[in-house]
């Protein structure tokens, strides 16, 4: 339970716990048909940018940027499926089904919500980044 709450938000993690027999299957996570909404993020001209740093600053920038966005998943409750480079895929509505249409709704709502949260997250980065002359993304 520890382990996997660090993965997915608090609520999630619980529900999971609380219902686990539903999930597994003679030790394997049980097949299942889900609807469910996928944020991905990729950051604009970053191959350009990484041409031009310096192997610390460009693993301080990165690191910094997933530091930041990363949060914003779990507290819409979604879930970081996988990162690739400065790209991240979230899901949302994954791990505990929804299947009323409203239920699925909410998680189109969520991703959305977590994406605008990101984007004010973004816009904060910049302003730092520029006081600490590193470049800025959009």
């Amino acid at each position: 339970m520890h382990l996997f709450s660090q993965h997915v938000s608090p609520e999630v993690a619980e529900t999971i716990w609380q219902h686990r027999e539903d999930f597994v299957e003679g030790g394997h996570p049980r097949p299942q048909t889900l609807t469910a909404t996928i944020l991905f993020t990729d950051l604009e001209g970053s191959t350009s940018l990484e041409e031009r740093l310096s192997e610390q600053d460009l693993v301080y920038w990165v690191n910094t940027y997933m530091d930041e966005m990363c949060p914003h998943v779990m507290q819409h409750q979604g879930m970081i499926n996988k990162f690739g480079g400065d790209a991240i895929m979230a899901l949302f509505g994954v791990l505990v089904p929804h299947t009323t249409p409203e239920a699925i709704r909410q998680d189109a709502v969520r991703a959305v919500q977590c994406a605008l949260a990101m984007r004010q997250t973004l816009i904060t980065l910049n302003r730092r980044w520029q006081e600490q002359q590193l470049p800025t993304i959009k």
